[in-house]
């Protein structure tokens, strides 16, 4: 009894004195989830677990609410870097008591804050936010010290608008007074807008009569702005080769990447000319600029611009409660980030560090005529800004000319602009214009609330395709007289809802969600499509399942479930935001007789096998590019190959010993993330180099619900009849975890355990 006991006095002492990085010590408190869910965004987590001698001013859930939701879109994301590095200084570990009255602190961003210090505790401002108080002091860790704060910090150059930083560049004289003499300032104030800017060296090179043309004809001078601004928002990091975006000519514009890393090359390609990017991502207020080396020539204008802007919805963002003053002009640091890093499962290119430009920011902003009468759709290659609601209560759908399209009204109802975002994002504009014999089931802005997050980042496309296709009806316009008390209707992703009606309300029901009530009903448009707006969004029930549970629904991959299962590794596919290569049965053929019996008894190759099938972050083929390069849960990282465009692309993995190549058919969909079946079991050279085995990423993941246990063993064997990978593992009926919910746990993998315990009994 003593033995045991002091084995467990031992065990949890080390559990309790067990130190926690920066990173670490956020995501086990409570009130800084949203902090850790930030920091996951901007890829931070790796400089706040492994930098020493950080401090850290962390702000709380509830001064979190005040972020405007854009910068959580993966259009901000270098401007959430940003923000994050104003919380943080580096190469300084400061203790509450070392904080003086009127000390000046040099933040990781360049930016500073003052702090002053008195009875009732210390209190941290910048010229951009006032009055941060540190609530929750002095929290240690390995890598620095942790102060909570009731307010975040707002760097001062997010204070800048797109045309503060245009106008106050050196270098850029020609393109400010084209926007002037166009009356376009605006433009370069409007929400959710990329500039590429031609250099005053790019305007020295057109011919001189081409340059008199441009000052004399307001047409042509407007056609080639409004042809270098883009509408969303496009930093480097969400920018793949090929990739189609809107100008507010209205015109389309190509984007190239061409090679990987911090040496691939960017540019935009037009119809007539292309101009490569010299400075990129530099962050502003509403959007991101980037230089280029060559004025585009551009196509005549979709739509000449004539007359006000008709109204239109324009997304809006909570607001800090903080003041925002107009700023005098300030020398801001030269550099933004510090050298950037590619973390596990990032898809990063390293940016070119962008320089900080102040401005003024524009008193009275002007009013720009728009080029259509309803928002251009956004590309479908990435999603787009897409506002969280402030409201759960909804102005009804106002009443529109019946010869809007059913997605023209969406995007024309200031309370469906969340969905209308989103639809931009799927890429699923055109099929709402085109397609006729629809039924639409609108979720309000306020329904959005609980769709969780990560479906609303470019690595969840077909994910957020598939709930939004839950909400149509395809081929019958269904009026609420048509809708009886037990029907059930069978949506475009091909699951169904159960409709209860009574006296007062139309309900619809799903196995993932229930009392979706109809607040809107029988709105007709053209194609003779019908719109009901309901208060609930329809959680499909595929997205229930994670990655484990959808290998398990297939009989084509057994071989490999054996593998998993022995190695004790099927939380490393059900933590969030993975993608799983998974070798069918067919793979295993190919396999020697001698290998495959030995993974039974090897369990270090074994393990080095499986955890090279699984890559950290979520890679649907949507997002995947030539040469992309992606980092395996065994800590060796994978490249992938895209051959040819459009359906017809092959797409391949590169190992480093062998190859495989994707089934084209998959692209499975589940709720931690994306599977592929490939035709052969990549072979990992971590044993031929004598390296170590590192410790399961499921000590530091989050399960996003809970595992079907699998037997202990499963046999291993050569298959000698294998089945043919299925085109979609069919769907088990689990139940429903509230898609909202988050579990902060940690799932802790059985090596680890064998771990402590070895260790509580060496004690």
């Amino acid at each position: 009894m003593k033995l045991l006991f002091a084995s467990l006095t031992c065990l949890l002492s080390f559990a309790t004195a067990q130190d926690l990085s920066l990173y670490d010590t956020v995501a086990a408190n409570a009130d800084l989830s949203t902090l850790t869910t930030a920091i996951g965004l901007a890829g931070l987590q790796e400089y706040l677990t492994t930098t020493p001698d950080l401090t850290l001013f962390a702000p709380t859930n509830a001064a979190l609410q005040l972020l405007p939701a854009k910068y959580l879109t993966p259009g901000f994301t270098p401007h959430l870097v940003y923000l994050l590095e104003y919380h943080v200084v580096s190469g300084s570990v400061l203790p509450t008591a070392s904080i003086t009255n009127d000390l000046v602190i040099d933040m990781l961003n360049g930016e500073s804050i003052s702090a002053s210090v008195s009875d009732a505790g210390v209190v941290l401002s910048g010229i951009a936010f006032s009055d941060a108080r540190v609530v929750v002091a002095d929290q240690s860790s390995t890598t620095g010290i942790l102060h909570q704060v009731d307010q975040f910090f707002l760097p001062e150059l997010l204070t800048y608008t797109l045309y503060d930083l245009t106008g106050q560049a050196p270098g850029f004289e020609n393109v400010l007074n084209l926007v002037v003499q166009s009356g376009f300032e605006g433009e370069l104030t409007a929400e959710n807008r990329t500039v590429l800017a031609p250099s005053d060296i790019a305007f020295a090179a057109l011919p001189p009569e081409y340059v008199a043309e441009v000052s004399a004809n307001a047409v042509l001078r407007d056609s080639i702005l409004l042809y270098h601004i883009i509408i969303g928002s496009y930093p480097l990091e969400i920018i793949v080769d090929g990739m189609e975006v809107m100008t507010v000519s209205g015109n389309p514009l190509r984007l190239g990447v061409s090679g990987g890393g911090r040496f691939a090359q960017y540019s935009a390609i037009g119809p007539f000319n292309n101009a490569t990017f010299e400075i990129s991502n530099l962050i502003a207020a509403n959007g991101v600029a980037h230089t280029v080396n060559a004025v585009l020539e551009a196509p005549p204008l979709a739509t000449v611009p004539s007359g006000p802007s008709p109204t239109l919805p324009v997304p809006t963002f909570p607001t800090p409660a903080l003041p925002v003053p107009t700023l005098p002009t300030a020398t801001l640091p030269g550099t933004i980030f510090p050298t950037p890093m590619i973390l596990p499962g990032s898809l990063v290119p390293t940016p070119v560090v962008p320089i900080a430009m102040p401005g003024m920011p524009i008193s009275t902003p002007v009013t720009l005529p728009v080029t259509s009468t309803v928002p251009v759709p956004a590309p479908a290659s990435f999603v787009t800004t897409i506002p969280l609601p402030t409201s759960d209560t909804a102005t009804l759908v106002p009443a529109q000319p019946g010869e809007l399209s059913l997605y023209d009204t969406i995007a024309l109802t200031a309370d469906l602009s969340t969905l209308s975002m989103a639809i931009n994002a799927a890429g699923l504009v055109d099929f709402l214009n085109s397609t006729p014999d629809l039924t639409a089931f609108l979720p309000i802005n306020s329904a959005f609330m609980r769709l969780p997050p990560k479906y609303l980042t470019p690595g969840f496309i077909p994910h957020l395709k598939y709930i939004l296709e839950y909400h149509f009806i395809q081929g019958i316009p269904l009026t609420t007289a048509s809708i009886s008390d037990g029907m059930s209707l069978t949506m475009l992703n091909g699951e169904s809802v159960l409709a209860a009606v009574n006296e007062t309300a139309v309900l619809l029901n799903g196995p993932a969600f229930n009392d979706s009530r109809i607040i809107v009903a029988d709105l007709s448009r053209t194609n003779n499509d019908v719109l009901h707006v309901v208060d609930r969004f329809f959680f499909p029930q595929a997205l229930t399942l994670n990655l484990y549970d959808l290998a398990t629904q297939s009989t084509a991959f057994v071989t490999f479930l054996g593998l998993v299962t022995q190695s004790g590794l099927e939380g490393e596919f059900t933590v969030a935001n993975r993608t799983i290569l998974a070798p069918s049965d067919a793979a295993f053929v190919t396999v020697p007789a001698d290998v495959v019996a030995s993974l039974s008894t090897n369990a270090e190759l074994r393990d080095s096998i499986v955890l090279y099938h699984v890559i950290f972050g979520s890679y649907p083929r949507e997002i995947l590019f030539d040469g992309i390069e992606v980092m395996t849960a065994l800590g060796s990282p994978l490249q992938f190959e895209v051959m040819g465009e459009g359906e017809t692309a092959q797409y391949a993995v590169i190992g480093f010993l062998n190859n495989a190549t994707i089934d084209p058919s998959t692209n499975w969909i589940a709720n931690n993330g994306i599977a592929y079946s490939v035709d052969a079991l990549l072979e990992p050279s971590l044993l031929s180099d004598n390296q170590t085995l590192p410790p399961s990423d499921i000590v530091n993941g989050s399960p996003d619900s809970s595992i079907t246990t699998a037997p202990a063993t499963v046999p291993i064997s050569s298959p000698t009849a294998p089945s043919l990978p299925t085109t979609e593992p069919p769907i088990g009926p689990p139940p429903f975890a509230d898609p909202s919910a988050s579990s902060g746990a940690w799932l802790v993998g059985s090596s680890l355990w064998r771990v402590l315990v070895v260790y509580s009994f060496l004690c």
